[in-house]
């Protein structure tokens, strides 16, 4: 226990942090579909094991041998818990079921038909036989009835019945040559298997090295074109709005700061950021993929993003990103475009506004460029005038639907691409460049994957009962500024509320640019070096994510550092300083190892008294 206290502590924190939400319209039923899939002795999609299993399952003379009785509970409990999906949802972060759990079987199954063989010459043949007959007839039967006539059930019996005449005629005498038989078989088992294996679970799923240099996982043209975007950055924060929808892990494949995340576990506060605080819409509603920024030009300055690449066409290119390239590499033509505003977002602010103060997804991203967004009220020190909602001075029309509640927000649509006009007068569109389109929407029958269209923006939805569907509402859809904004819909049933509408006309994006302090910043090994103006004080603000254990220093100076504009750090600095470095260690490390290392140290101790003993 002690000596895996820090992989213990890192495991169970990190899921604590985790807030990976539920898919509402799927239940987790309590037993374990009868699904091939699901099965452990033949045709498993997770994994296949020796049938030898069960009979040293059921071998209770041998559970006096200590290992041997660890290796059954271990299988027993496992056995057990597969018969339930709340067990594969414990071993999946309490999310959706998944077997994540069976790679401990393998380990235990393994280990209990090895210590079976090992100790098989202290049991009696009739002892033996009684477990065998059973589970070979049903092996056998099994292998009769079953479509796939699975091999390696026989090859489990045969395994068997040579350990019977091993048994019965004490041929552990010629040890050689019985060691040499049994391996043998063991073999010839695992290979059956494996191929089993590779059927039923990889061939169908298996990808030729040609997809590997197929475009939509890695080009050359890309890889090329980042490294030289990488090459002229002027900071360790820079970022590229690139993502492959078939390799979603892109910059781990072309090494580069990008703006999506692809994984089971994160922290929360990302999650919170993206569907709460910034309302972010993504191009799929899917689970464990954080994709973009919603094309949202304030996000990618905060953001320090100045280059974006698309496959084919760009329709929905952020506001101050022109074209830079266009290059045609086989079937695909690849476009690059440039961020033309030049956003400090590694800067120092004074201005501190108030969370509570701040009501639409454009008023947090205003404020966040001029300063940082606070929950403590004492800091506060400057007011945020409000966007005004435009939802006011629209009319609302319908096409193809109707309203089926006094309340307007259960809308029948009765062709596909209907839906809602949103009317603004063109003296009120043409004030702006962009806009921010608030609502809720949820489509309630019939459950079936569809698209959510809002003039030029597409959004996939997946179906109603797909259980990695994240469903988040409401959402901020960012689109180009029009007196006409069309919400079209596949024929359906839905919610529908509309929450507002705001205008952008990147003033304050630009003033910010212009008045901000920039503060250079370098990579060390131990962080980052950040160099200031000794003249100034405030808030540097870093557009990398915040997490508990970074700690500044200046000399023997300590800085606070804490979380700001969401996800963002901010540091604490005062005048007549002008180096600062930023260090990261996670929480408890130094008192984690110890106790790790203390507990390795009695580990060595005991073991040896008990050898002695």
């Amino acid at each position: 226990m002690l000596s895996s206290v820090f992989g213990l502590f890192t495991g169970i924190s990190a899921f604590l942090e985790n807030d990976r939400k539920q898919n509402p319209n799927v239940d987790i039923p309590f037993l374990t579909p009868l699904d091939y899939h699901y099965f452990f002795f033949s045709d498993g999609f997770f994994i296949t094991i020796s049938i030898l299993t069960i009979v040293a399952l059921l071998s209770f003379k041998l559970y006096r041998f200590y290992f041997y009785r660890l290796f059954a509970i271990v299988t027993w409990v496992l056995f057990i818990g597969s018969l339930s999906q709340y067990f594969d949802s414990a071993f999946n972060g309490f999310s959706f079921p998944e077997r994540r759990w069976v790679y401990i079987l393998a380990l235990s199954s393994s280990a209990l038909c090895g210590l079976f063989i090992q100790h098989l010459s202290t049991l009696n043949m009739k002892y033996y036989l009684i477990r065998t007959i059973p589970v070979s007839i049903i092996a056998l039967l099994y292998v009769l009835l079953s479509p796939t006539h699975p091999l390696a059930l026989i090859v489990g019996i045969i395994l068997q019945m040579v350990l019977a005449v091993i048994l019965k005629f004490s041929l552990w005498r010629y040890k050689k040559l019985t060691v040499a038989i049994l391996v043998l078989i063991v073999m010839i088992q695992q290979i059956v298997i494996l191929d089993n294996n590779k059927n039923m679970a990889i061939k169908p799923y298996q990808q030729s090295l040609s997809s590997l240099k197929q475009h939509d996982y890695h080009s050359n043209y890309v890889n090329q074109l980042i490294k030289k975007i990488n090459k002229n950055a002027t900071g360790p924060f820079n970022r590229i709005d690139y993502m492959s929808d078939y390799a979603l892990n892109s910059p781990f494949i072309y090494h580069y700061n990008g703006i999506s995340l692809y994984s089971s576990i994160f922290n929360g506060d990302i999650l919170k950021y993206y569907d709460k605080t910034l309302q972010i819409n993504m191009p799929i509603d899917k689970n464990s993929t954080y994709r973009l920024l919603g094309n949202r030009q304030n996000l990618l300055s905060l953001w320090n993003v100045n280059d974006r690449i698309r496959v084919n066409h760009d329709d929905n290119l952020p506001y101050g990103f022109k074209i830079n390239s266009e290059h045609k590499d086989n079937k695909v033509r690849w476009i690059h475009s440039k961020n033309t505003i030049h956003y400090p977002s590694a800067h120092i602010t004074n201005k501190v506004f108030s969370n509570k103060e701040l009501k639409s997804p454009l008023d947090k991203e205003q404020a966040m460029l001029q300063g940082i967004v606070s929950n403590n009220t004492k800091d506060v020190n400057t007011h945020f005038k409000a966007n005004k909602n435009l939802l006011s001075d629209s009319t609302i029309k319908l096409n193809s639907a109707a309203w089926q509640s006094p309340t307007k927000h259960l809308l029948q649509v009765k062709q596909n691409n209907g839906g809602l006009t949103v009317q603004l007068p063109k003296s009120v569109s043409n004030q702006f460049k962009d806009l921010y389109f608030e609502m809720d929407l949820e489509l309630l029958s019939p459950d079936k994957a569809h698209d959510v269209k809002v003039n030029e923006y597409t959004q996939e939805r997946n179906k109603l009962t797909y259980k990695y569907r994240r469903f988040v509402t409401p959402v901020t859809i960012r689109i180009k500024a029009s007196d006409r904004i069309r919400l079209s819909l596949p024929k359906g049933k839905y919610r529908v509320n509309l929450k507002g509408i705001y205008g952008e006309d990147y003033t304050t994006l630009k003033d910010a640019s212009n008045s901000l302090e920039a503060v250079k910043v370098r990579k060390t090994k131990q962080g980052y070096t950040i160099t200031k103006n000794k003249n100034s004080s405030g808030y540097i603000v870093l557009p990398t994510a915040y997490n508990q254990g970074m700690k500044a220093t200046s000399g023997d100076q300590s800085l606070k550092v804490e979380q700001v504009n969401g996800v963002m750090t901010g540091i604490k600095a005062p005048k007549n300083i002008t180096k600062i470095q930023l260090s990261y260690t996670p929480p408890y490390y130094y008192l984690l190892i110890t106790i790790t290392i203390f507990g390795i140290i009695c580990s060595i101790i005991f073991t040896r008294w008990a050898r002695q003993k």
